[in-house]
């Protein structure tokens, strides 16, 4: 018993640990918490002596081929009670953290997890969060399409939750679960390209793998567009339109070497992304204040207009070659924002040029303007964008240079020092700006500064010097 107790991998101790207060502190109240916690023990130390596993991942192979083992978890998450909910989950979550979780319990663990989700308790549902954050950086997993879109879906009911740290954790959770999910498809794509043998079964897991990934886009763009989810059972709340803007950023902004032409990802942004922030557009625009397209007071507040532009940035800047008709009709709706008193609240504005200033500043903008037309311009190509896009920044220039020179003048101590601010300025770069970090969604006036003039002069003074180069 000492040698194996010297012998025992660290992942037996942890589960041993785990398992201890399920089986001393249920009492009678529930007998088959108690009687599963003791099973799982047993059949755990059985695992150890018989086959001599001495690793973590040889424990772990064995725990996968061994169904009873999640099921303690699952009857503690069923009590009800936060305590004994919260154990189970702690538990679970170890065995999801090395893959060690049977692929048969899929369902009932995911279906165990969306309950927690919907749990009014707080440590219970911070707890789901680990475990389904867990889950998703298990290739079983994230094999599994089904189990998958489960647990997008409980992250997204608990982005409706009225406790802030829940709602922000579980963004933040879902931000991470989307990019393990591409990052898993990009692994799986190596292995098939660089498998001697096997291949088919190694090509058919990548195109499974892209299939998922290509799914969870789907459902992500609907959510964005204000339509129901096609499989998803989650009736959108106010903010999800944002929050799934949010982790299409993410995603496309991380992973877009994984939309090549001809791929299935491309196809779900050129028909379901695309068409998402086509229906927005108009809705979020000031300048409709009423009428069948007008949007609600969310979707033309400060930061869901953010989300949207941001979302065009990323859209022209990775992808305006390959969407050529899409992408005209995006540039055309920017640069109109983008010109003076084209909206009736300058934030806006100033939005609208920090996206096309992220365009022109975009490594691929050379390339896009030599294939781009705007819709009422001569289609000979990209002078036509060029000459449209600097005409509507000079116009800008102008209107605040006006009434800049209008405003009363600057005492002389604050243009001295305006002057050592901007001559400390590095030299503009072509490379791409680090995205900011985007607005809270609670949030209901523009910060102090976006849309004033100064501010709306320099943006449109860089976006003409980027064209210009």
């Amino acid at each position: 018993t000492t040698e194996r107790a010297e012998r025992m991998a660290m992942l037996e101790r942890q589960l041993q640990n785990d398992l201890q207060p399920l089986k001393s502190e249920v009492g009678k109240k529930f007998p088959r918490v108690k009687d599963a916690a003791e099973h799982a023990d047993r059949c755990l130390r059985d695992l150890g002596e018989r086959s001599g596993a001495m690793t973590d991942a040889e424990i772990a192979a064995g725990l996968r081929a061994s169904p009873e083992m999640g099921r303690v978890a699952l009857f503690a998450i069923e009590t009800k009670t936060p305590k004994f909910a919260s154990l189970g989950l702690v538990y679970l979550t170890r065995l999801t953290s090395h893959d060690a979780l049977d692929p048969g319990s899929f369902p009932a663990v995911a279906s165990a997890l969306r309950e927690s989700a919907e749990g009014g308790d707080e440590g219970v549902q911070l707890r789901a969060l680990q475990c389904i954050m867990a889950a998703m950086q298990a290739a079983t997993v994230l094999a599994s399409r089904e189990t998958v879109l489960q647990l997008l879906e409980a992250l997204l009911v608990m982005t409706a939750s009225k406790s802030q740290a829940i709602s922000n954790t579980a963004a933040a959770t879902l931000r991470q679960s989307a990019s393990a999910i591409f990052e898993f498809v990009a692994a799986t794509a190596l292995v098939a390209a660089a498998s001697t043998t096997e291949q088919t079964e190694h090509a058919a897991a990548a195109v499974h793998a892209e299939g998922t990934a290509s799914a969870v886009l789907e459902e992500l763009s609907a959510i964005a567009g204000g339509s129901p989810p096609a499989v998803l059972k989650f009736r959108p709340h106010e903010t999800a339109d944002g929050v799934a803007m949010e982790v299409l950023d993410t995603v496309l902004v991380s992973h877009a070497p994984l939309f090549t032409p001809g791929s299935a990802l491309l196809e779900v942004v050129r028909n379901h992304v695309y068409q998402a922030l086509l229906r927005k557009l108009p809705r979020c625009a000031p300048m409709v204040p009423k009428g069948p397209c007008a949007g609600t007071k969310h979707e033309r507040s400060y930061p869901h207009v953010a989300r949207v532009l941001r979302l065009a940035a990323v859209l022209l800047g990775n992808f305006a070659s390959e969407t050529l008709t899409l992408s005209s009709a995006v540039l055309a709706t920017v640069i109109v924002w983008a010109s003076p008193n084209a909206t009736p609240a300058p934030w806006v504005q100033h939005l609208a040029l920090e996206a096309l200033l992220s365009f022109c500043n975009h490594s691929r903008f050379p390339e896009h303007v030599y294939n781009l037309s705007i819709p009422r311009a001569s289609a000979t190509g990209a002078p036509e964008v060029i000459a449209v896009l600097l005409s509507s920044l000079q116009r800008t220039v102008h209107r605040s240079l006006a009434a800049l020179a209008a405003s009363p003048p600057a005492p002389p101590a604050a243009v001295a020092a305006a002057r050592a601010q901007a001559s400390a300025l590095p030299p503009p770069s072509r490379a791409r700006p680090a995205a900011g970090h985007l607005p809270s969604l609670s949030l209901v006036d523009p910060p102090p500064g976006v849309g004033a003039e100064g501010a709306v002069l320099h943006l449109a003074v860089a976006g003409v010097c980027s064209v210009a180069s």
